[in-house]
């Protein structure tokens, strides 16, 4: 005689599928989708640049880095040329030299530092072989000359007729 009976164990239910996720899951990566192209949009936008600040950071650089008088004049000429493309326009400006290029610059602003004042060492500064002179007069003045050139030309007070 078979003293066993026939039991058998609980009725287990299938393994759960990894396919299709649950909605939990669709949530989540619907809002990383959203997430990595924002980022990615942001990321690469065209930024504006505003050039004249960037000349200012540039020319602050030069003063703070280098305490050779020469490459510090050089280094200003070299800015200063290409902010005066970036102004007049390469036609206009590439080609000035000497007291031309001077009186170019003066005339981008009411004063006359350029040409008559300490902007006289940038006549020739990038040719020559040695330079004594201190640059702190000429740091000033290229400051104020494109903290000029950034702001807004002076509104013309227009009459009317009423």
């Amino acid at each position: 005689m078979n003293d066993e009976l026939p039991l058998r164990g609980p009725d287990m239910p299938d393994p759960l599928s990894w396919w299709p996720p649950a909605p939990g899951w669709w949530i989540v990566l619907i809002v990383m989708l959203i997430l990595t192209l924002t980022l990615r949009w942001w990321l690469m936008r065209p930024r504006t640049v505003n050039y004249w600040v960037e000349a200012q950071k540039q020319l602050t650089r030069i003063e703070q880095t280098t305490d050779d008088h020469l490459l510090q004049l050089q280094q200003i000429s070299s800015l200063l040329r290409r902010m005066a493309i970036l102004h007049f326009g390469r036609e206009e400006s590439a080609s000035l030299t000497g007291n031309a290029w001077l009186e170019l610059l003066d005339s981008a602003w009411p004063r006359d530092d350029f040409s008559r004042g300490a902007g006289v060492l940038l006549e020739d500064a990038p040719y020559r072989n040695r330079s004594e002179s201190s640059n702190s007069e000429l740091f000033s003045i290229t400051a104020d000359w494109l903290q000029y050139q950034q702001a807004p030309p002076p509104q013309e007070q227009v009459k009317q007729d009423v």
